[in-house]
C-alpha cells in the first residue's frame, strides 16, 4: 500500500483528537471530594437507648465538596477515644458516620477527629463534636 501526503495528513487529522480527549480524562479522575473545610458537623443522638445493655448511637453529618461515589472511615474518634463506626451512608454532597459510642450519652462530646478516604487519599479533619442535636427523621431514615 502506498502511503501518500493525502492519507497521512488524514491519519494525522482523525488521531489528534483521540489524544486530546485522552491527555483531558486524568483531570476529572484526579478531582478530590473532601469534608468541606471549616463547615460545621451535625451530630445526632438517636432516641431510644434506654436500656444500659444497648449502646447509644450517633449519627455525625459532614459536608463534602461534591459528591462522593464512596466512603471509607480508618478512624473516628472523640477526646482521643476510639468510636466504633456501624456504617457510613452517601446522600448527594454529605455523608453520615453511624457510631456507637457507649452506653452514656456523656462519652459523646468533645473535639472529633475522622480519618477517611473518598477514592483519592487518606484525608483528616478535626470538628467539635456534641451530641446533643436531636433528629429523629434522620435516626429513622438512616
Amino acid at each position: 500500500m502506498d502511503v501518500t501526503r493525502r492519507t497521512l495528513t488524514r491519519t494525522i487529522a482523525w488521531s489528534t483528537p483521540v489524544v486530546a480527549v485522552a491527555a483531558t480524562a486524568p483531570a476529572f479522575a484526579a478531582s478530590t471530594v473532601v469534608i468541606t473545610p471549616n463547615s460545621e458537623v451535625d451530630v445526632t443522638k438517636c432516641p431510644g437507648q434506654s436500656d444500659k445493655t444497648d449502646p447509644w448511637t450517633y449519627i455525625a453529618t459532614f459536608l463534602t465538596t461534591g459528591v462522593a461515589t464512596s466512603v471509607s472511615v480508618s478512624s473516628f474518634t472523640v477526646n482521643g477515644i476510639n468510636f466504633p463506626v456501624e456504617r457510613v451512608v452517601i446522600e448527594g454532597s454529605t455523608f453520615h458516620v453511624v457510631t456507637r459510642p457507649g452506653t452514656n450519652s456523656a462519652d459523646a462530646e468533645g473535639t472529633g477527629v475522622i480519618t477517611y478516604n473518598t477514592g483519592s487519599g487518606e484525608q483528616t479533619f478535626t470538628f467539635a463534636y456534641n451530641g446533643s442535636h436531636p433528629n429523629q427523621q434522620l435516626c429513622k431514615r438512616i
